[in-house]
């Protein structure tokens, strides 16, 4: 028997459609599985004028008063699992120009973090920097005019991890940090009562063999901030130890803010920092912020913008 097939009324094939159906399938099954993740985007930018005596002295710039604007952007995508274990991962985009002649800095992607937590207990893993780091006290200007520079030792050392562990119980914080190919460590243990805040921190450079240790407090009555911090650096032998200490206050009246902080040292030739400044909020997270003082026996000033979105 011969059967011959007549398509001749049946309706041509429509690719297009198929294609299109296709893609949304695919995209349905890809997101099944991340229902209940969250992705946020938060970020800050300023842009300003800074002074510095005899910058051009230094060959820092071709002028004392330079623009100044920075962006960062945070990326945090959080989710959870169902037995309760919450996860997520960060990244930063940062740019920089310091003005119209210097090159723009910033490398886009930076601090990678991946984090997992659960009843208290969190494991990060990536640019974690250094667990040491412990309270410090408040900078003054738009930017930053460094007044706290002798107290930034443990977080501008090279002391860095790649591991961070933190138990979180009650008023209590202990976290602590390694490198697994530096082998740097650092502790700390952080708290508050009332209005008080404290903590102790502890880091070690593995390769320099200098280690630092911290006491940082915090007390706010009413429209008032105070903040201290000491550090002891441990050189290795034969160098002199070193012991800093930095202290900041702050007053705030309706929408204006009023700081003034210091950092010293008892390193000879150590030149005090100082600072005082003012900030004015605009609102919808819009302010206006500029300071001047003393950083490194030269004189400093800001004037700029600051934006958090």
């Amino acid at each position: 028997m011969l059967c011959v097939l007549n398509f001749a009324n049946v309706a041509p094939i429509n690719v297009g459609a198929m294609r299109k159906g296709f893609f949304a399938t695919t995209a349905l099954v890809a997101t099944a599985g991340i229902a209940s993740a969250d992705i946020t985007v938060t970020g800050s930018a300023n842009v300003g004028l800074k002074y510095s005596e005899d910058r051009t002295a230094n060959g820092d710039s071709n002028d004392d008063v330079i623009v100044h604007n920075e962006i960062d952007f945070n990326i945090v995508a959080t989710g959870e699992s169902d037995n309760g274990i919450t996860f997520g991962a960060s990244v930063d985009l940062d740019a920089s120009e310091a003005d119209q002649d210097d090159a723009q800095s910033g490398s886009g992607a930076n601090d990678p973090e991946v984090y997992f937590s659960m009843n208290g207990l969190t494991v990060t893993v990536g640019a974690v920097g250094n667990a040491g780091v412990v309270l410090n006290t408040a900078e003054v200007g738009f930017d930053g005019l460094n007044t706290n520079s002798h107290v930034d030792a443990v977080d501008d050392s090279s002391v860095d991890g790649d591991v961070h562990v933190s138990y979180a119980f009650g008023d209590y914080t202990v976290a602590a940090s390694i490198g697994s190919d530096s082998e740097d460590t650092a502790f700390s243990v952080s708290g508050s009562t009332g209005a008080l805040t404290y903590a102790v921190g502890f880091a070690s450079d593995d390769s320099a063999n200098i280690d630092y240790t911290s006491f940082g407090a915090g007390y706010t009555m009413g429209a008032y901030n105070f903040q201290a911090l000491m550090v002891n650096i441990d050189n290795p032998a034969g160098t002199a130890d070193e012991d800093t200490f930095g202290l900041s206050a702050a007053y705030t009246m309706d929408a204006m803010t009023f700081t003034v902080a210091m950092s010293d040292s008892d390193a000879a030739g150590s030149d005090a920092s100082y600072g005082i400044g003012a900030a004015y909020d605009l609102g919808g997270g819009l302010a206006l912020k500029g300071g001047f003082g003393s950083v490194g026996d030269k004189s400093v000033a800001d004037l700029g913008l600051t934006m958090s979105f």
